[in-house]
C-alpha cells in the first residue's frame, strides 16, 4: 500500500504546477501545454524540426492533455476509497481491487511519461489556434 500511496501522492505533486491566470479552468496536463508560452514562438519563417511540433501534432497532444487530465481526475477519485492499511488487514478482494489500481496507476505514469516526451516541445504561436481548432472538431 505505501507504494501507491506514495505513487499516488507523486503523480499529484507532478500535475500541480503553478501557471498563469489565463490557464484556469482547464486540467493540469492541458494548462501545461496552454500556458508554456516559453516554447511557443513567434516567427514569420517556420521551420519544423524534431524540436517543433506541428499544428496536426499539438492538436493529437491537446487531446492527449486533455485525457491525462480526465484520467487523473478519476484516478484521484478512485485512490480515495484507499486507506493505509496493512497487508494482513485487507480482504482478498480489497487487496484486488488495490493491486488494479496501482497496475491503472502505473499505466497512467507510462502514458504521463510518452506525453513528456512526444509533447513537450516547442511550437509556433499562430500554430496554436489551428490546432485547437483541430483538437475540437475531431
Amino acid at each position: 500500500m505505501g507504494r501507491a500511496f506514495t505513487a499516488f501522492w507523486a503523480l499529484a505533486c507532478l500535475t500541480c504546477a503553478t501557471v498563469p491566470l489565463e490557464a484556469r479552468g482547464l486540467g493540469p496536463f492541458l494548462k501545461g501545454l496552454m500556458a508554456r508560452g516559453t516554447h511557443a514562438v513567434q516567427s514569420l519563417e517556420k521551420h519544423y524540426t524534431a524540436d517543433f511540433l506541428t499544428a496536426p501534432q499539438l492538436a493529437q497532444c491537446i487531446k492527449r492533455a486533455r485525457k491525462l487530465d480526465e484520467d487523473r481526475d478519476e484516478l484521484e477519485v478512485a485512490g480515495a476509497a484507499f486507506s493505509p492499511q496493512s497487508e494482513a488487514d485487507l480482504s482478498s478482494s480489497a487487496r484486488d481491487k488495490r493491486n488494479k489500481f496501482n497496475a491503472t496507476l502505473e499505466m497512467h505514469n507510462d502514458e504521463i511519461r510518452a506525453y513528456n516526451t512526444e509533447c513537450t516541445k516547442k511550437y509556433y504561436a499562430d500554430d496554436l489556434a489551428a490546432a485547437q481548432k483541430l483538437a475540437q472538431d475531431n
